[in-house]
């Protein structure tokens, strides 16, 4: 297997799965993404294991997730998990404590005046 020509074969590959890559994001896997590459280069299973291979797949994937849609194409760095978009609302610990507060009226200390005279009649 000619490294160089392996190479090229490789980017070209990433790059026509570019679209996969992108919209299975949360799934992926760089073995899986090796394995992929394999299969549409016609190479043996596991082929692309070997150091120099593995570690250019790695980039070249890293590349296409962080380039996102092909917008960017500058940032080739490491790509960093975004978290799913939640919707805007209170936090659920507010929200607890609301519903805890609307439960539990707080009580007061009140001092009923027939029990201070039970006290007298005892000590009578």
């Amino acid at each position: 297997m000619d490294v160089g020509s392996t190479v090229a074969s490789i980017e070209r590959a990433v790059d026509a799965r570019r679209h996969f890559f992108l919209s299975n994001l949360a799934t992926l896997s760089m073995k899986m993404a090796r394995r992929m590459i394999e299969g549409d280069l016609g190479l043996a299973p596991k082929a692309l294991d070997a150091a120099p291979f593995k570690v250019r797949v790695t980039e070249l994937v890293d590349a296409v997730l962080a380039a996102g849609d092909g917008a960017n194409k500058e940032n080739t760095h490491a790509v960093k998990m975004k978290k799913p978009a939640r919707p805007k609302t209170e936090p659920e610990a507010a929200k607890r404590k609301e519903a805890s507060a609307a439960k539990k009226p707080k009580r007061k200390n009140v001092i009923d005046s027939s029990d201070e005279d039970d006290d007298d009649d005892d000590e009578a």
